[in-house]
């Protein structure tokens, strides 16, 4: 069995839920403390996850390897990757902070995540995990490179 196979029956094997439930937690804080700092500073990393997600759902064709349907493909693309983009450039407008909590809660979350849930793994949705960590690196560091300079 493919691992595209195996993280399409089980939804706990995939990076993005795992980035989206830790920022519907901390949007649900921010809704309620409306500080800027920790929720922005998080949703940094959603740039690489859109990049890396997008990639993966179409260029690589996710969405047919889990027989989903357009429409179901569509939403967790909109879910999951358009929506913390999103949320990043809306806050973006209001703060420049950073808060390395925020940053830390999603450099422990990749760490995590390639520790236990990959740890084994030589592909991610069917795809070379160093393609991916690749990608995502690279996006990483020129938006870390970006916001530094600014």
């Amino acid at each position: 069995m493919t691992e595209a196979l195996l993280s399409c029956r089980n939804k706990l094997l995939e990076y993005t839920l795992w980035y989206n439930i830790i920022f519907y937690l901390l949007l649900f804080k921010f809704y309620f403390d409306r500080d800027h700092a920790i929720l922005h500073s998080y949703l940094i990393y959603s740039i690489p996850l859109f990049i890396v997600g997008e990639y993966i759902m179409w260029f690589k064709e996710y969405w047919k390897k889990c027989k989903y349907s357009l429409g179901k493909a569509v939403f967790y693309s909109l879910i999951g990757h358009w929506l913390p983009l999103i949320t990043f450039i809306i806050l973006s407008y209001d703060t420049k902070d950073f808060n390395y909590i925020g940053l830390s809660l999603g450099l422990v979350l990749g760490i995590v995540y390639l520790l236990f849930f990959n740890k084994k793994s030589k592909y991610i949705y069917g795809v070379p995990f160093k393609e991916l960590v690749t990608l995502y690196c690279i996006t990483l560091v020129v938006i870390y490179w970006y916001y530094s300079s600014a």
